[in-house]
């Protein structure tokens, strides 16, 4: 990503480009990529709109291929919200067209940083074995 900005409208905008290490087919960007960025721009909505939140389920539709090293723009947007589950869409464009490349329609769930000492204590006793040990 090479900037992100949050609009007045609560949308996030974003221009980036993918680079050849990134490449699937010949020129252009492989899908898990492509999904990636997903993951990224959703979750970065959530963030601008100072809320934690992680990533719950993810559907991608790719549209056209996404080529490398060329200017591509990003959206993200909030599609709906019921209690602490959001709904999040995002597309990629080819910037000098503004041809959809892709569209993703993301399920995130609010969480607070405790979350995290959770995973963590939750890992901890999985790799210690159901006897305590390694």
């Amino acid at each position: 990503m090479e900037e992100e900005t949050l609009a007045a409208d609560g949308s996030a905008h974003y221009r980036l480009r993918c680079g050849p290490e990134h490449e699937g087919g010949p020129g252009v960007a492989h899908g898990g990529w492509i999904s990636g960025v997903f993951v990224e721009i959703v979750g970065h909505l959530a963030v601008q709109l100072e809320q934690l939140a992680v990533t719950g389920a993810l559907s991608v539709t790719y549209r056209r291929p996404v080529p490398i090293d060329r200017p591509l723009t990003a959206r993200a947007w909030l599609a709906g919200k019921d209690g602490g589950r959001w709904t999040v869409e995002g597309s990629i464009h080819l910037a000098s067209s503004g041809t959809e490349l892709a569209h993703a329609t993301a399920l995130l769930v609010e969480r607070e940083m405790s979350h995290y000492t959770r995973a963590r204590e939750w890992l901890g006793r999985e790799e210690a074995g159901s006897d305590g040990t390694a």
